[in-house]
């Protein structure tokens, strides 16, 4: 779990697709493309993720770069314009896998 002050925003959005979780936060470790990133998460209508596989990310250089760009992804997600990764769920009970 991240520290509370790495946490720049987090907003649930209720879709056709069931409810979405959108996080942007300070990351602990250096990554590609920034220290800042927003992910959506499939989520119940409390914020809980329901499954971890991200549906879409972004990283920034600076707060104000997420900041925006949280607001930015909000909008899409709300307005259907962001395509959504389907979350992998893995199928253990597949006769293929063996």
């Amino acid at each position: 779990m991240l520290p509370k002050e790495n946490r720049i925003d987090a907003t649930v959005i209720d879709t056709p697709n069931g409810f979405r979780w959108v996080s942007t936060v300070l990351l602990c470790v250096p990554c590609p493309g920034g220290p800042f990133e927003t992910m959506v998460f499939a989520s119940d209508q409390d914020g809980h993720v329901t499954n971890w596989a991200d549906l879409y990310m972004e990283r920034y250089l600076t707060r104000e770069l997420a900041e925006e760009g949280h607001r930015r992804i909000v909008e899409g997600v709300r307005a259907g314009t962001i395509e959504l990764d389907d979350p992998i769920v893995p199928d253990f009970d597949s006769e293929d896998d063996a």
